[in-house]
């Protein structure tokens, strides 16, 4: 009896460590589990958001800003990610990135309003003067960027950009889907009149066609923003001083405050 006693001992002392080997190799496993998917994050930051706009991340409201423009990063998974920026009273900015791990992926968005307010300009006034010069003398077919990196064409029904800049290291822009230092971002299904850049911005341009003008990223990832400024007869624009857009029908001109 004390025999079968000793070795029913021993089974269940062996029986009691292989379980305790299961459980420990079970917490092991769950905690590289774990850290794999803490580990697998990337950022991304959203630059220049307006004041009262509304980031909505995969269907989800994360932020309100408030006030003048703002700057948030987000911590998220090494996945794919929709990102809106919605304002009242302005066309949303949408965009579906993959975050890579331990990368940050930058982007600035950029809302036009749904609704501009034009002024008639009266002939022979100072700012009529600004805008038959502006049409004199500003190039429309050629545009350089603000701060002179960037080069923008129409080139047939196409809008292509050129890198120009010192730095051999190319923006994003540049290389969807291959970096290369010409890329077309858009190409239309008439005619391309006018482009410009937008502001101060290098990866925002103007574009106008018979049928209107249109705010228009260079960035072509999905989605590829594509705002309506002005619809109808006044399809034709210049920028001037990088605040004012005048725009004509040929015989009249308007100007929008940007």
């Amino acid at each position: 009896m004390d025999e079968v006693r000793k070795e029913f001992a021993k089974l269940r002392n062996v029986a009691i460590t292989v379980l305790i080997l299961i459980v420990l190799v079970g917490v092991w496993a769950l905690i590289r589990e774990t850290d794999a998917r803490i580990g697998a994050q990337g950022i991304l930051e959203i630059q220049n958001i307006p004041s009262g706009s509304e980031v909505i991340l995969n269907g989800r409201t994360e932020e309100r800003t408030t006030e003048g423009l703002s700057t948030i990063q987000l911590n998220l998974s090494s996945d794919t990610h929709s990102i809106i920026i919605d304002r009242p009273g302005h066309w949303p900015w949408r965009k579906t990135l993959f975050i890579p791990e331990d990368e940050t992926i930058t982007v600035a968005p950029f809302l036009i309003p749904t609704h501009f307010e034009a002024t008639q300009l009266t002939s022979g006034s100072p700012e009529y003067i600004d805008a038959q010069e502006a049409f004199a003398t500003l190039h429309t077919q050629n545009v350089p960027s603000p701060d002179g990196t960037i080069l923008a064409s129409i080139s047939g029904l196409s809008v292509e950009i050129e890198w120009l800049g010192a730095s051999t290291t190319l923006p994003l822009a540049f290389c969807t889907p291959e970096c290369e230092s010409k890329q077309i971002v858009f190409t239309a299904r008439e005619p391309i009149q006018t482009i410009g850049f937008l502001q101060d911005r290098n990866d925002v341009l103007l574009m106008s066609t018979i049928s209107g003008i249109y705010a228009l990223e260079t960035d072509t990832r999905d989605v590829h923003n594509l705002q309506p400024l002005v619809r109808g007869q006044y399809n034709d624009f210049r920028i001037y001083a990088t605040s004012s857009l005048y725009i004509t029908d040929g015989e009249s001109y308007l100007s929008i405050a940007l």
